[in-house]
């Protein structure tokens, strides 16, 4: 998988999500396209890739439960690879996946079944906090 093209201006709104499951897939690109974002939907990590490498994007949204654990390894590619904020989906609660995620490069863990609501909140933090100027010390004083 090669980084983000460089090249390409980020558009705020652009999201892309990977996800296995194809009826929430389905269910969070309509939910978020009705909430005015730009939605592209992948079942596969190559779909996934092929995306990534060559369309702009501001925050990813990652399902991690796949049985050779590759949505993590997925997550900490485009935390290294890219300026791609994470948001990812688990049907795990436990502390230690939670963790993992974190550790991994997401911003956001969320758990499955989540509520559409908080997905589109979670969205637009993450594109707020990656337009925003950083805080300086020296503008207090």
């Amino acid at each position: 998988m090669k980084p983000t093209n460089p090249s390409v201006t980020i558009t705020p709104s652009r999201v892309l999500i990977f996800e296995n499951d194809e009826y929430l897939l389905k269910s969070m690109v309509s939910y978020l396209v009705m909430d005015g974002y730009e939605v592209t939907g992948v079942r596969k990590a190559e779909e996934f890739q092929k995306h990534l490498s060559s369309h702009s994007f501001c925050v990813a949204i990652l399902g991690v439960d796949l049985p050779d654990n590759s949505g993590l390894l997925l997550t900490e590619f485009v935390q290294k690879n890219s300026t791609l904020r994470i948001i990812t989906l688990s049907n795990n609660s436990y502390a230690g996946n939670r963790m993992a995620c974190l550790n991994a490069g997401a911003d956001i863990y969320l758990i499955k079944p989540f509520n559409f609501r908080l997905l589109s909140a979670s969205v637009g933090i993450l594109i707020r906090r990656s337009y925003t100027v950083p805080w300086m010390p020296s503008m207090l004083g």
